[in-house]
This record gives C-alpha cells, sequence and structure tokens, in this order.
C-alpha cells in the first residue's frame, strides 16, 4: 500500500508546483491583484464530530478532535482559487448500540455498547475557493469540495453494560470495559468526505494574511467494515470544524 501511496502523492505535488510556478495571466498583477497567484500557509482546526448509523438500534453523541497542516492556494484568477495540502486529523465520536444478550440461565434482555472512537487520518483535501474583493482589509469567501484520507490508527473505548433475569428471579448483570482496543482491522483505510463551509481573510501586511473559516465535514464512506460489539451496520464520522491560520 505504502509503495504504491508514495510515489503518487509525490507525483500530485510535483503537478502542483508546476502549475505554481506558471506565469501570472496577463494583466500585469497577477492572479491576486497587487500579490501572487500562489499562497501556502500554516493552519490549525478544532472540530466537533459525530457519527451517523444505520439502524434505529444505535444512538449518538459528539466527541471532540482536532487537526493541524500545510494549505496550498492556486488562483486562477483574482477570486477564484484551488485549494489543497496535507492535513492530519484527529477524529472522536461516540456511539451507543443495544444488542440482544442472553445471561446464562437466564432470559433474554437488551445489552448496550458505548463506543469512544477515535481515529487518526491524513488528508489531502480538494477544494474550490471563491471570495470576494477585499472591503477594507477584509475578503470573504466560501469552500466547497471533497475531502479524502487515509487511516493512520483507530482505537475505541467502550463499556458494556446489561441486565436479565433468570428463572429463580434473581438478576444477572453485565458490566465490563476495554480501553486502547485496535480497530486497525475493523475499520475502513479510507475515509472520503464532501465539505462545505466559508470564512474571511484578514490581511496583516502585503500578501500575509489571517484565515478564519468554518466548514462542515461529511463522510460518506462506512467506518465500520466488520462487525463490532455486536453491531454490523453502517457508521460514518461528520464534523463541524473551526480553522484558524495564517496565509502566506
Amino acid at each position: 500500500m505504502n509503495k504504491t501511496i508514495i510515489p503518487f502523492v509525490a507525483m500530485f505535488f510535483a503537478s502542483i508546483y508546476a502549475i505554481g510556478q506558471a506565469p501570472t495571466p496577463d494583466g500585469g498583477d497577477g492572479a491576486n491583484g497587487a500579490d501572487k497567484n500562489f499562497h501556502f500557509g500554516l493552519n490549525f482546526t478544532p472540530g466537533v464530530y459525530f457519527t451517523g448509523t444505520t439502524t434505529p438500534a444505535a444512538s449518538n453523541s459528539v466527541g471532540f478532535g482536532f487537526g493541524y497542516g500545510v494549505n496550498l492556494e492556486f488562483y486562477f484568477t483574482q477570486n477564484y482559487a484551488f485549494c489543497t495540502g496535507v492535513e492530519i486529523a484527529r477524529m472522536a465520536a461516540n456511539w451507543t448500540n443495544t444488542t440482544a444478550w442472553t445471561p446464562k440461565n437466564g432470559q433474554a434482555t437488551d445489552s448496550s455498547t458505548a463506543h469512544q472512537y477515535s481515529m487518526q487520518y491524513i488528508e489531502i483535501p480538494l477544494e474550490f475557493k471563491f471570495r470576494t474583493l477585499p472591503i477594507g482589509l477584509i475578503r470573504y469567501f466560501g469552500l466547497v469540495g471533497f475531502n479524502p484520507g487515509i487511516r493512520l490508527s483507530a482505537n475505541d473505548n467502550y463499556t458494556v453494560s446489561g441486565q436479565g433475569i433468570n428463572p429463580a428471579g434473581n438478576s444477572n448483570s453485565v458490566n465490563y470495559s476495554e480501553n486502547n482496543v485496535n480497530l486497525s482491522s475493523n475499520t475502513s483505510i479510507i475515509r472520503l468526505a464532501y465539505v462545505i463551509g466559508g470564512g474571511l481573510e484578514y490581511n496583516l501586511a502585503g500578501t500575509t494574511s489571517l484565515q478564519v473559516s468554518a466548514e462542515y465535514d461529511s463522510g460518506f464512506l462506512n467506518t465500520n467494515t466488520k462487525s463490532s460489539g455486536g453491531f454490523s451496520g453502517n457508521v460514518t464520522t461528520k464534523g463541524i470544524t473551526l480553522t484558524i491560520g495564517i496565509l502566506f
């Protein structure tokens, strides 16, 4: 897998670099007006994440995550750009599924498994950026595109609980937890999401700007590739993120 991915990524960024070195469009000042048609930046991205499931026997709650990376912007005109980069994203998602459970010498009942997923991906966003002309020192922009990622790690902290009544009228219960369970064999190595969002750039000096944006990141590939904890339905990860960064 790595021998296939590394040459592809290298060729991708070599092509992007060549585009960035292309002459600016006629008009003299470049695609950004008085500045340049290529920008790079650094960013930090905290987020709130949650899951989508395909069964009513599961419930969802939010988890917190964060990411960081390098972003690249290539402007076709003063206001339209293709954006990419390399991001490391850590996502946390909490959900609970209910399954049938039969204690020894007892009656069938339900047990619940509360999951706390922690997953890390390397992502290469592929987005289009549409921004306004400057309004004072500020430009407003919108973003739309896709966010493919490759899983680096996946772990689960889960708690199982349930209770049943045996024929003698005595209760049998189960309650145990497992931490840092490796989910690499149970989760998809590929994550693909569509992204939509918006934000602003605040010019600091010259071509250097502070950038802030909010985005909705909606994964649509099944994360749960194998039955886990008695649950075999689809699990997708989604998030609302806040990106804070510097563009140069």
